[in-house]
């Protein structure tokens, strides 16, 4: 047993090594793209060098082990979703992470920083209503992509349930589940794309960081969660074929120039790419000898590196700023992810990890 496993009290034998590949570079991805707002502050050359967004790549593997979870069950059940339970599984997994941070920069920004204009806002972020249909404010800006996922548990077993009073067959009504999140997803950003001219900023805006528009990137791994389960040996056929297929949309996406185009179908193109990825990292159970459990180490502490790194780590702790020196902006860029996976770990191991064992 490694010191991941023993300090984390994670059972490796319960999980995938490629998966939580993924699910460490996408995190890792994360804190670079973030890390460069203390580098384009001093160099501005290095802005935006790291192109790949590792929060689709959090999105689809999402949707791909949630979609799993729930076919299972169904499968169990005999086609019966206990919804309640589905969703206090989920809750006790996101919930008490982000209610933290949350009432940690509500203080901060209230308190310390003397913000008034937080106050108002601070239903919102309760009810994950911060970016339903409009962009985010400035307040907790990372939360976004926690809103959407929020919204995906919601959605994703009532709208099973409906089709199942429809459709008696499990796996059809999980199918058409999945599809029609995916139509409704593009459905709205091919209504908003008549409303704006392209540009990166109303596409991060108007497109990437609302709940609407991106359903799609989490039923797409809904969708290979049903692949999986019905078409096993089919998912897991020519595996080397597939991740170059997805290589290939993935590079497509960051080639595309701003068009109408690009902000209803980027994601969707994005996060197939990504899907195609997965019969190969699913296929990749045992953890190398060398770096293995820092993957593992990682992973498990992803979620909490997605929340505490960006506006308590980057903004509050360290700060962004113009430095005297090199020396400084690099003393400044090291302290960001000590400090990241310091709080991290602390807060895995004595908190997150107490709601994790109650679901």
């Amino acid at each position: 047993m490694g010191v991941t496993e023993k300090f984390l009290e994670v059972d490796k034998a319960n999980r995938v090594f490629g998966l939580d590949l993924l699910r460490s570079v996408a995190i890792l991805l994360v804190l670079l793209a973030h890390g460069d707002f203390i580098l384009a502050k001093n160099f501005s050359s290095y802005t935006s060098i790291w192109m790949l967004d590792g929060v689709d790549v959090f999105f689809v593997l999402s949707g791909f082990l949630i979609g799993g979870i729930l076919l299972k069950e169904l499968k169990k059940n005999s086609g019966k979703i206990n919804v309640i339970s589905f969703w206090k599984r989920r809750w006790y997994r996101t919930l008490p992470n982000y209610l933290l941070v949350l009432m940690t920069l509500i203080v901060i920004n209230i308190l310390l920083l003397k913000n008034a204009a937080v106050a108002p806002l601070i239903w919102k972020y309760l009810l994950f209503v911060q970016n339903f249909l409009y962009p985010m404010t400035g307040f907790f800006p990372e939360s976004w992509s926690l809103s959407i996922e929020e919204w995906f548990y919601l959605f994703l077993p009532i709208l099973c349930i409906a089709f199942l009073g429809l459709i008696k067959n499990y796996g059809h009504a999980f199918l058409l589940t999945a599809l029609s999140l995916v139509a409704v997803s593009l459905s709205y950003k091919i209504y908003k794309s008549g409303q704006f001219a392209a540009g990166p900023q109303v596409y991060d805006e108007y497109f990437r960081k609302v709940v609407l528009a991106r359903l799609d990137s989490l039923a797409i791994g809904v969708l290979g969660a049903y692949w999986l389960f019905f078409h096993r040996q089919g998912f897991y056929s020519y595996r080397y074929i597939k991740l170059f297929c997805g290589l290939g949309l993935i590079a497509i996406t960051l080639l595309l120039p701003y068009t109408q185009f690009k902000l209803v179908f980027n994601s969707f193109i994005f996060s197939t790419g990504m899907l195609f990825c997965f019969p190969l990292c699913a296929s990749l159970r045992s953890y190398p000898k060398y770096f293995g459990d820092f993957i593992l180490y990682v992973s498990v502490i992803s979620y909490s590196l997605y929340l505490f790194h960006f506006s308590i780590v980057l903004w509050f702790l360290v700060g962004v700023e113009v430095y005297s020196s090199p020396a400084s902006v690099f003393t400044h860029y090291l302290m960001y992810f000590l400090l990241s996976f310091i709080i991290s770990t602390v807060n895995y191991k004595y908190f997150e990890l107490y709601f994790l064992k109650k679901r």
